[in-house]
Order: C-alpha cells, then sequence, then structure tokens
C-alpha cells in the first residue's frame, strides 16, 4: 500500500493512506520516503467500511479504531491494496521480503506457486495478481498431472 501511495503521489495533487493498524508493516527505507513525500496523508488505525459513489467514487467511509468514529473521507477514486507477510522459512524471500518467484510462479520449493503481490515482480495489483493465479492454477495442474 505505501509502495501504490508513492507511485500515485507522482500524479496525484493528494493521496490518502488509510491503514487498519496504527504502524504500517513496512520496510523502514519505505517509511522514512513515505513521510517526506508531502502529498500523502496518512490515516493509521482506520478502517475502510464503504465506498459512496454515483458515477464514479466520491468518497470512502472511514471508521477510526480507537474511538469508533466514523466519517466519510472526499476523493476523487480509490485503490484497494491489501499486504500479506509470507511466513520465514519457508519459500526463498528477496531482500524486501517478497517471495522469490519466476515467471511460472514456481517457488524454490516444489509444487508450491506464488502469486499476487506477495511475490518479487515489476508490477503490483488486481489485475497482475489475476494474471498470476492463472499461471499458478495451469502450473499446479502440471505439477499434479506430472508428480503425482
Amino acid at each position: 500500500a505505501a509502495e501504490a501511495a508513492m507511485l500515485l503521489s507522482r500524479i496525484a495533487k493528494r493521496v490518502c493512506l488509510v491503514h487498519q493498524g496504527k504502524q504500517m508493516q513496512i520496510d523502514p527505507v519505505y517509511m522514512s520516503k513515505l513521510k517526506t513525500m508531502g502529498n500523502i496523508e496518512r490515516y493509521a488505525g482506520s478502517r475502510v467500511l464503504a465506498f459512496l459513489h454515483a458515477n464514479w467514487v466520491s468518497s470512502v467511509r472511514i471508521r477510526e479504531e480507537r474511538d469508533g468514529e466514523i466519517w466519510n473521507l472526499p476523493c476523487d477514486g480509490a485503490f484497494v491494496c491489501l499486504g500479506g507477510v509470507p511466513e520465514k522459512g519457508q519459500a526463498a524471500l528477496d531482500e524486501q521480503g517478497y517471495i522469490l518467484a519466476n515467471e511460472t510462479t514456481a517457488t524454490n520449493l516444489p509444487g508450491v506457486f506464488a502469486v499476487g503481490d506477495v511475490r518479487t515482480k515489476l508490477l503490483r495489483g488486481i489485475l497482475t495478481a489475476a494474471a498470476d493465479g492463472a499461471v499458478a492454477a495451469q502450473q499446479a495442474e502440471r505439477y499434479i498431472v506430472e508428480n503425482i
């Protein structure tokens, strides 16, 4: 989510980063960069309840976890980014903690495939995750047929 917010901040006047925990589970390098970007507003300890819209998103309904206050955050669009922390000691990880997987989504563990934003790749998001899922399904089927 932090990486996506920083990317969006290059083209948007204002980026609002809403995350549930009081602290984001991100690399310290990303956190220091995030703090220096003047057009990113962080809403820590908050949860998105709904996207309000007519023909397009006009605001996001937010609940603050600490006091339960509910309010609407006006916006022109919304991007949903869900984090994932792979279990250490299993699949090989890169320096940033992403699962190392090739273009067939295969990891260093036989029969284990990594898809979506937990794997090392250039672009992240729903479309690339869906494409990963299609590739992994095909590769998993092939693995089962050849090995089981």
